[in-house]
This record gives C-alpha cells, sequence and structure tokens, in this order.
C-alpha cells in the first residue's frame, strides 16, 4: 500500500486517540471551550500522548517474533522485519518524529511564539 504497509496505519490511530485524550482532559481542568483554550498546549499534549502510546506499540511489535528466511545461494539468515511503516518511515522512528514536534510545541507554547 502507498500509505501504509503492515500495522502502520494503527500509528495514526494512536495519535488520533492521544489528541482525543488530550483536548478532553484539556476541557475537563481547564473548564475554557475549545475556541478559548490555548491550542499549543493541546497540541504538545496531544503529541506527547502520542508518542508515549507509539513507544509502547513499538515496543510490542519488537516482541514479537520475526521471520527468517535463508538465501537459497549463499545459505545466508534474514530477519524480515514485518512491523509496518507509515509513509515509508517505520513505526519506532515515529515515536521521535512525535516527541519531536511535541517539543517544538511545548517551546512554542512555554516561550509565546506565535
Amino acid at each position: 500500500m502507498i500509505v501504509w504497509s503492515g500495522k502502520g496505519f494503527l500509528t495514526l490511530l494512536i495519535l488520533i486517540l492521544g489528541f482525543a485524550i488530550s483536548q478532553s482532559g484539556y476541557e475537563i481542568v481547564s473548564g475554557l471551550e475549545p475556541p478559548q483554550q490555548d491550542t499549543d498546549l493541546a497540541v504538545a499534549c496531544g503529541f506527547l500522548i502520542g508518542a508515549v502510546g507509539n513507544w509502547f506499540f513499538a515496543r510490542y511489535l519488537d516482541r514479537k517474533p520475526k521471520r527468517i528466511v535463508i538465501d537459497k545461494q549463499t545459505g545466508e539468515e534474514f530477519a524480515l522485519d514485518e512491523d509496518g511503516s507509515l509513509f515509508f518511515i517505520g513505526v519506532r522512528k515515529w515515536t521521535w518524529i512525535y516527541a519531536a514536534i511535541s517539543g517544538i510545541c511545548w517551546m512554542r507554547f512555554l516561550l509565546g511564539w506565535d
């Protein structure tokens, strides 16, 4: 598939779930409606929750046994990584992408960048 392979689409669903948790938690704690909220804080928390959730998901995928194939010509063994990808980027790397975006949003919030 062009957009994802294997279980890569779950990475995006984890991020969406992180945003849902962040938004609902921010609404409960602040008591503000979405138009009055500071979006940088909600987005930073959403990406952070998504990064943590994706980290646990990647660790779960690492524990699964890998499929071993043997090259007939050389007799060499290879472990196939069937964990999946999203936009040609592996599931494990999305954790660090989400964390980096979260860090940028936290800096925008704390330093008041517009």
